[in-house]
């Protein structure tokens, strides 16, 4: 795994921990409520093991949350100018 996809995933398990915190819900519930497993879910929430996009997705729903990509985690190169190599072609005048 590239290094900034890692710091992405890492940075999405830092954020869905604080929010399961912040839900009031112990592991215990919340494995149950997605039908993970809680050891498996507590692995994942200390960045020691994935998950599947599924399980990811039944956690996402009992929180009542939506994952969106960040900018700089998506794949491909950013918007904006072009390196400054890189020249336009000249207009030619008539």
């Amino acid at each position: 795994m590239a290094k900034k996809q890692r710091e992405g995933v890492e940075g999405l398990v830092e954020q869905l921990r604080e929010l399961v915190r912040g839900s009031g819900q112990t592991l215990t519930q919340l494995a149950d409520l997605t039908g993970v497993d809680p050891a498996r879910l507590s692995r994942f929430l200390h960045g020691k093991r994935g998950l599947s996009q599924d399980a990811l997705d039944r956690i996402v729903r009992a929180l009542h949350i939506r994952l969106v990509a960040a900018p700089d985690v998506q794949e491909g190169p950013p918007p904006g100018p072009k390196p400054a190599g890189e020249k336009k072609p000249r207009r030619r005048k008539e």
